[in-house]
């Protein structure tokens, strides 16, 4: 998209579109109907795809449009460490929504044996949560020990991990949560 540099005649100064100076005999600018038509479609386009209904002297609705489309960057937060969290802005069936994803990393398991683990999550999240991705971290141990999470007392808050041959400060874990 640019100006109609090109078109002879359209009476474009410095670039730009101009009203003429009818004292010091410059003509008005030209406007060729292609490149309007041109301009207006693509900007009606924007102004349909934000699901807004074109109205003429309605001068915001480009704005509104580009402001319903994309997501600002002010809602896209998040702590990013070894135990954090982050957002991503995202509209599900016309709705914003924002998809949490909280991450905690290599916790380990207080004591041996058969062990059950409940952590809190970074964030809470205000929903559901769609799916947990657990994972084992040795951090030492002679043996390996499935780690896995368990449903009972997972909450939008918490996540409840268990262990059947946990090694004290040696079996550890990490997951992902991810809800809305």
């Amino acid at each position: 998209m640019d100006y109609p540099k090109t078109v002879p005649g359209v009476g474009l100064v410095a670039g730009k579109f101009s009203d003429g100076d009818v004292a010091q005999g410059v003509p008005a600018s030209l406007d060729p109907a292609a490149w309007a038509n041109a301009v207006t479609d693509e900007l009606l386009a924007v102004i349909v795809a934000g699901g807004l209904v074109p109205t003429e002297g309605v001068n915001n609705q480009l704005l509104q449009a580009i402001q319903a489309i994309a997501p600002s960057f002010s809602d896209q937060t998040g702590v990013l460490s070894a135990n954090g969290w982050f957002q991503i802005p995202i509209k599900v069936s016309g709705v914003k929504r924002n998809l949490i994803v909280n991450f905690v990393q290599g916790k380990s398991f207080a004591s041996s044996g058969a062990v059950t683990d409940v952590t809190t999550l970074p964030i809470t999240f205000p929903n559901v949560r769609l799916a947990t991705v657990i994972g084992h971290c040795n951090n030492g141990a002679a043996t390996e020990a499935p780690v896995v999470m368990r449903s009972a007392g997972t909450t939008l808050s918490q996540t409840t991990v268990y262990c059947a041959n946990a090694v004290a400060t040696a079996t550890g874990y990490s997951y992902i949560a991810i809800g809305y």
